[in-house]
C-alpha cells in the first residue's frame, strides 16, 4: 500500500494565459491533487507559485519535476514534503494567539522563531538582540542557506531565517508583518511590565 505525500512544489513560470493551467495539468496527469496554490511573485513576465499537491506517494516527485519543466517556461525552485496541507487561514489564526498569549519576554521569542519558520519553509531561525542569541528554532549552520533578516525597531533585535531556495518578495512581506508583530508585543510587554 502506497502512502499519499503532501508536497509544496514552488514553480517558477510564464506570466502568460494558459501557463498556469498547463503546469496544473501536468501536476493532474500524474494523479496530484493540488489543495491550494500561493502566487508568490508575479513581475516582469514571470511568476512564481506554490503549489500544494497530494501526491500519490513520494516516488513520483522525480517525474513530477521534469512533467512540469515540459511546460514551456516553467521550472520548480524547490520541493518540500510536509506533514499535512494546513488551513492557512487557521493556522494563522492559531499563531497568532500563541504569540499574543506568551506571558514572558524568552516565551515569546522561542514562539515567534517557531513559528516564523514553519509559516516560511524555512531551515531555521533566530531572535538576536545586538548579536546575542535570544532564541532559535531549527537547524542553522547549513552552507548553502540564504538569510534574511528584518528588524523590530522598538526592541531593537533581529528576526532571521535561513532558507534555500531565497525568500521571495511574499515571504520577506510576511517576515516583516512577523517582526513587526513581535516587535508591537514586546513594547506592550514592556508597558504592562
Amino acid at each position: 500500500m502506497t502512502i499519499p505525500a503532501h508536497v509544496l512544489v514552488r514553480v517558477r513560470l510564464a506570466d502568460r494565459p494558459g501557463a498556469l493551467g498547463q503546469v496544473a495539468s501536468r501536476i493532474g496527469s500524474l494523479r496530484g491533487d493540488i489543495v491550494r496554490i500561493d502566487v508568490l511573485e508575479h513581475d516582469a513576465g514571470e511568476a512564481v507559485d506554490d503549489f500544494a499537491v497530494v501526491l500519490p506517494d513520494i516516488s513520483v516527485v522525480a517525474v513530477l519535476i521534469k512533467e512540469i519543466a515540459e511546460v514551456d517556461g516553467a521550472s520548480v525552485e524547490s520541493v518540500r514534503e510536509v506533514d499535512h496541507m494546513p488551513n492557512a487561514r487557521m493556522e494563522t489564526l492559531k499563531a497568532v494567539t500563541r504569540l499574543v498569549t506568551a506571558e514572558t519576554r524568552t516565551e515569546l521569542s522561542a514562539r515567534v522563531c517557531e513559528y516564523a519558520r514553519l509559516e516560511l519553509h524555512a531551515d531555521w531561525a533566530t531572535l538576536t538582540f545586538e548579536g546575542e542569541l535570544l532564541a532559535s528554532d531549527g537547524e542553522n549552520g547549513s552552507a548553502t542557506t540564504t538569510t534574511t533578516e528584518s528588524r523590530l525597531e522598538n526592541a531593537g533585535s533581529v528576526l532571521s531565517v535561513g532558507n534555500d531556495p531565497e525568500l521571495h518578495v511574499t515571504d520577506r512581506t510576511q517576515l516583516a508583518a512577523i517582526a513587526e508583530l513581535t516587535d508591537a508585543l514586546f513594547t506592550r510587554m514592556d508597558r504592562s511590565g
